[in-house]
């Protein structure tokens, strides 16, 4: 009798880069290409619209703080590696606190709540948000 043994490395899931221009209307094309790379990552409703609102919020301040930026415009790169989803945001222009007090300024607040962890790099070339998640579980799609 013959035994053959197949050895299978399964293959990382494909990563998601975006740039997009610097304008607000450009959220909803970010929550449209977003959305669906989500579910093939097989993140479940939940996972999916927590990340959704917390990458919404990071994009809005690459969108809205950068001072001077070298190219108006953000990037977001989504990968995972194992169990957890890593999202990084980042502008190309320096930090601009906001010119006037208003009763915003929640977004940090709800990305530290609906993520794992939320690191910010601020400097003069630009700002960096690592959004990560721990996910439990994926769905099989």
């Amino acid at each position: 009798d013959d035994v053959a043994v197949l050895v299978v490395e399964p293959l990382s899931p494909p990563a998601l880069r975006l740039e997009l221009p610097a304008e607000a209307r450009q959220l909803a094309v970010l929550r449209r290409e977003l959305r669906p790379w989500l579910r093939a990552q097989g993140l479940d409703e939940q996972d999916r619209h927590d990340v959704l609102i917390a990458v919404g919020e990071a994009a809005a301040n690459a969108i809205e703080h950068p001072r001077d930026p070298r190219r108006p415009s953000f990037v977001v790169e989504a990968s995972l590696d194992g169990d957890e989803l890593v999202v990084l945001i980042s502008d190309s222009g320096g930090w601009r606190e906001p010119r006037l007090p208003t009763d915003r300024g929640r977004g940090m607040l709800f990305m530290r709540e609906l993520m794992s962890e939320v690191e910010v790099r601020k400097g003069d070339a630009g700002t960096r948000v690592t959004l990560r998640r721990h996910i439990a579980s994926r769905m099989l799609t």
